[in-house]
């Protein structure tokens, strides 16, 4: 399984990927020009959980991954759950990618 915390901007989207099961956190940006965005998240194999924090310009995304059959959680805006648990660099990578969308 693959857990993605994304950071949603107007023109690009910075994106914390962690494997489950390997541990391995990969990080990104995807600009939102042409089909960069449907071929990063369409070329995902096995099950994928993304999160997001709401923000006013978020449904094109929210139906592009009901499109794609991933699932996709929406935190509240100005929330940080990682800063609660993020001790070190490593643990906050880590967090971005996956405690933040996890429960």
């Amino acid at each position: 399984m693959q857990i993605i915390g994304v950071d949603l901007h107007t023109r690009q989207q910075t994106v914390a990927m962690l494997n489950v099961e390997t541990g391995e956190v990969i990080e990104k940006t995807l600009r939102h020009e042409g089909d960069s965005v449907r071929e990063f998240y369409s070329t995902l194999a096995g099950p994928t959980r993304v999160g997001i924090e709401a923000t006013g310009a978020m449904q094109w995304f929210l139906e592009l991954m009901e499109e794609l059959g991933i699932d996709c959680q929406v935190g509240p805006s100005g929330e940080d759950p990682c800063s609660r648990t993020a001790e070190t660099k490593a643990r906050s990578k880590r967090c971005r990618a996956g405690v933040a969308v996890a429960g």
